[in-house]
């Protein structure tokens, strides 16, 4: 489901394919739009058709104000180089978006950002929208937080594992994305429930590995997992839900308990409340 958000309410936007493939969008009430709009467009599943539906709104929508709003934004995780002669896809991403008009980009835990609310790439605002405190309603409040690996940390007040990888060319017979060795050397305390907290699964083998080394430690008797985007490839949902208490994610990418609808509704008041300060991501 696409639509066009603004003061006056929703409008549809219509979505649909020539007979060779090519992608037709219309925006029925276009010419009764107010200056400002937000576009609520989902860029996952099918990401590069999704992709190009985005683009030709933005073309429709030349001169509003315009911004985005998409529950995952794909093409993030690619936000460095493994050598010199390969696209930094996250960076290309964003450039086409903040040429083809968009202002403000909305998104809910944006991989390439960490310790910040928001970055800006290309004079176009990047916000990034914690989805942590809605997955929390659906595990005990006096279990321990813990996040798989540094790039969570934020996640869960510094308490992370600590994950080493294989380096890219140490071994040609070895993935450079495999796990070499997890430590529990940054973990500050547990309780008998702890949570790993993360921003996205996707084929589970940072979060398999965490949990086989929490299941060591005598103390903890229930694990849960939290997760904004959980895609669960390659059967890992099947692999994890066996060894913890239960699995918790948005509907960002898939079936989730929580819906990124009501984390949009909550948000978008926010960001209405707040535009005569010029400053929407103030939460």
């Amino acid at each position: 489901m696409s639509f066009i958000d603004s003061a006056l309410g929703r409008h549809k936007v219509l979505i649909s394919q020539f007979k060779d493939g090519d992608t037709h969008i219309e925006i029925p009430d276009l010419g009764v739009l107010p200056p400002k709009v937000i576009i609520y467009h989902r860029l996952y599943p099918q990401q590069n058709e999704r992709l190009i539906e985005l683009l030709l709104m933005l073309d429709l929508l030349e001169g509003h104000e315009v911004s985005i709003f998409t529950p995952y934004l794909p093409y993030s995780r690619q936000d460095s180089r493994l050598t010199e002669n390969e696209c930094l896809s996250s960076d290309a991403i964003c450039k086409l978006l903040a040429k083809a008009g968009c202002k403000r980009l909305y998104t809910l835990d944006c991989h390439f950002i960490k310790y910040s609310n928001e970055i800006t790439k290309y004079g176009m605002r990047i916000i990034s929208i914690q989805a942590r405190d809605y997955l929390l309603d659906f595990v005990p409040p006096d279990a321990t937080l813990i996040a798989p690996d540094a790039g969570a940390a934020h996640l869960a007040n510094n308490n992370y594992l600590d994950k080493k990888r294989h380096d890219f060319y140490a071994d040609l017979t070895i993935r450079q994305r495999d796990i070499m060795q997890m430590t529990s050397s940054h973990i500050t305390y547990v309780t008998p429930k702890v949570v790993i907290v993360d921003d996205m699964i996707a084929t589970g083998g940072t979060i398999l590995e965490a949990i086989k080394l929490l299941k060591t430690n005598e103390i903890i008797k229930e694990i849960y997992v939290i997760a904004t985007h959980g895609f669960f490839l390659d059967n890992s949902y099947e692999r994890i839900s066996p060894l913890v208490k239960k699995i918790i994610t948005t509907d960002s990418v898939a079936d989730g308990l929580v819906s990124v609808d009501t984390i949009y509704e909550d948000e978008k008041a926010k960001w209405y409340g707040n535009r005569d300060s010029n400053s929407e991501s103030s939460r």
